[in-house]
């Protein structure tokens, strides 16, 4: 700690004292006056605060935060895509003040059951709560007895909710035996609006969520979600409120659309208060205002954008973290995120409606483009239960699962889905995404599954029919949507969307390795010593396939990776080698493969990072990552090299900049330092067990 953080420190906890021996902290504005005649004292101020309120809800048996709103935030934005557990966490609380679990024997709502608690934020904790007299599901928000402010941000919204949309309702507001309470509607659970899902499993759908478990929205996405948001601002500004806390845990799914939650900061756009909010979001000044709302939504806008981390929004400001797809459209966006965050207040949007103009600018620059959708069991009803009535059927649908299961054990012999034991076989694992969902695809004998990271099953499929008893090798395409299942007798094509067999080639040898040119439409793969090269077609009526040549190693190849950008196919081998291949002409007879030793024993696993001359080279107890020069003329010489010493699962993934190391039943995530062209020194970010066997 410096010697000028801690003089502010002890003057900051001199002012505290000061102010409670006075009567100053009765005051409603108390904490936001504090902090607006002392800003040279931020953030030890606010620390010294908190921690001065934690003791003093410890003493008098109450229920208090623990964390910050800071630290809460940073725990949400800085979450990861395979979060072990995405439901709101407990708190450590100070010894002697109880648990989270506490607050519903000592807090009583009238007519209202608190289940669990799903959250918190403000000045309070969000319960799933049902109704004891219509018995419906709802979000019921606790307040404290030291929540005056919340309550008067609820005020002032009540005030203006008939005129307003795109906030979450709030139903009824009143008292409990501690402090206050509000109802609002129960957002959509994380397994879609309509899932049947017990009490206990309940999650709900926010950004954050998104977030932390799904890929990146493309541009457009971005920019179609920023004008929704925007048009909620922008009524809400004019008005005369503002938010003062638009983040991604505030932002939540209702009935399919996204709205803000959490009105409990909103306060009057001519008060202007400093530091409400959250830190991350609030501009550099702490002042709330329109422009302040807007510079929130950019940096929640980066985050969906880009999956990164918030902490990495200034590396989008000096262009080494750019947005996934590099566009115009991209730049644009990049701009327009930028314009909203700028460090001059004067240049900064100061109006929802012009922000929303440029993103609509953007939006009508758009290529359409179009995404086959999975068929969903949702689809097929023709009614939708309310909320609470699904809660009510999860006894009816478990009896039904029992029944089924003998049902389905009759019928399997019968049915397209295939089940096998794959403990007594080698087992072959891909990490995908398909429709915005993180898909697993297991391989074993001639068995291929696929599931959601969640656990859900998307498909299971034999490839027994096109001859390949046993499966070497995976590879998946998202245009079109295709997943090749290499092996013994060739390889066959599966339509991703519900694991239909669509095509198929057939070889002498087994098909060891196989990866996609997906900007040609090729499949390219290895059998015996040979790699052939096929151009795919998939039609409406038929699969047609055309062998567009062959290049001969000396070895069998054990993967492929194909690189986009440096018209690069790299193939390695079971004793350590790779072969770079440049395939910049069309014909790949005319390439002159460049050999390279990497290590002994066999590579396991080959990755090119996205955009970037970086590969990713996983032998049995490290990975290496090559920077590789892209002139052929010099050999491909590797100009920087980071090695990984850990154990290689059977694939290694890139994703939203981070490696994915992933096993039969584990994935680990590892995150690099950012050093100008290169990575730093990498360290494992989190791991998360894959759902377990269909």
């Amino acid at each position: 700690m410096t010697s000028d953080s801690s003089s502010k420190r002890k003057q900051s906890r001199e002012i505290i004292l000061s102010s409670f021996l006075s009567g100053k902290h009765q005051d409603p504005d108390f904490r936001s006056t504090l902090f607006s005649e002392h800003q040279d004292l931020l953030p030890e101020l606010d620390q010294e605060l908190s921690k001065l309120e934690r003791i003093r809800g410890a003493i008098q048996g109450q229920i208090t935060e623990s964390q910050s709103d800071a630290d809460q935030d940073k725990e949400t934005e800085s979450g990861h895509l395979f979060a072990e557990n995405t439901v709101p966490r407990p708190v450590k609380l100070p010894a002697g003040s109880g648990d989270w679990n506490d607050l519903a024997s000592t807090t009583t709502v009238p007519n209202y059951q608190l289940l669990r608690c799903i959250g918190r934020g403000g000045f309070g904790e969000v319960w799933l709560a049902r109704n004891e007299i219509t018995q419906d599901y709802h979000a019921v928000k606790v307040l404290g007895p030291q929540s005056s402010l919340e309550v008067e941000g609820v005020r002032r919204y009540m005030e203006q909710m008939k005129t307003l949309k795109g906030l979450v309702a709030i139903k009824e507001v009143g008292k409990t035996t501690s402090g206050f309470y509000y109802v609002m509607p129960l957002a959509d659970d994380v397994k879609g609006s309509t899932a049947v899902r017990a009490v206990d499993r309940y999650e709900p759908k926010t950004l954050a969520w998104c977030h932390q478990n799904l890929p990146p929205l493309n541009t457009a996405e971005v920019a179609a979600l920023g004008i929704h948001l925007l048009k909620t601002l922008e009524s809400l500004h004019e008005t005369g409120l503002t938010h003062c806390d638009v983040k991604p845990a505030n932002i939540i799914s209702m009935d399919d659309q996204w709205m803000l939650s959490d009105i409990g900061l909103m306060t009057r756009t001519d008060q202007f208060p400093t530091h409400r909010g959250t830190a991350g979001f609030l501009p550099p000044e702490r002042r709330c205002d329109h422009s302040a709302d807007l510079y929130a939504l950019s940096k929640t806008l980066f985050l969906v954008a880009t999956g990164a981390t918030l902490d990495r929004f200034e590396e989008l400001v000096q262009g080494s973290e750019l947005l996934p797809a590099s566009s115009p459209q991209a730049d644009q966006l990049r701009d327009i995120l930028l314009k909203a965050c700028h460090p001059d207040p004067n240049c900064r949007y100061t109006a929802a409606r012009d922000m929303r103009h440029d993103l609509q600018a953007l939006s009508e620059t758009q290529s359409p483009t179009v995404t086959p959708k999975r068929p969903r069991l949702s689809d097929a009803a023709s009614t939708r239960l309310p909320r609470g009535r699904r809660f009510l059927l999860v006894t009816v649908a478990i009896v039904m699962v029992a029944a089924g299961t003998l049902v389905a054990a009759i019928l399997l012999n019968q049915s397209s889905t295939f089940v096998a034991t794959p403990d007594k076989f080698r087992q072959h694992v891909l990490l995908a995404h398909r429709a915005k969902t993180t898909l697993v695809f297991r391989a074993w004998k001639d068995i291929v599954t696929a599931q959601t990271i969640e656990g859900e099953l998307w498909f299971s499929t034999s490839v027994k029919a096109a001859g390949i008893d046993k499966i070497e090798c995976l590879s998946q395409t998202s245009d079109p949507a295709i997943l090749a299942v290499g092996g013994t007798n060739g390889i066959s094509f599966l339509d991703l969307r519900n694991g239909d067999r669509i095509g198929k080639i057939t070889t002498d040898n087994t098909v060891s390795a196989a990866c996609w040119k997906e900007a040609s439409g090729q499949i390219i793969f290895s059998h015996g010593a040979d790699i052939e090269f096929w151009d795919i077609v998939p039609d409406a009526e038929d699969f047609k396939t055309h062998k567009a040549g062959t290049i001969s190693l000396p070895v069998p190849a054990t993967c492929l990776a194909w690189s986009e950008e440096m018209k690069l196919l790299v193939a390695s081998t079971d004793h350590g080698q790779v072969f770079l291949i440049p395939l910049a002409t069309s014909d790949p007879a005319n390439a002159q493969p460049v050999e390279m030793h990497v290590g002994q024993g066999m590579v396991r696993s080959l990755a090119w990072f996205p955009g970037k001359s970086l590969l990713a080279v996983g032998l049995q107890n490290r990975i290496r990552l090559m920077w590789i020069d892209p002139d052929p003329q010099n050999g491909f010489p590797v100009e920087h090299e980071v090695v990984v010493n850990t154990r290689v699962g059977q694939c290694l993934v890139w994703l939203r900049g981070n490696l994915l190391n992933v096993s039969t039943e584990l994935v680990e995530r590892w995150t690099f330092t950012n050093k100008g062209n290169y990575f730093g020194p990498p360290y494992i970010d989190s791991k998360r067990p894959l759902p377990q066997h269909p």
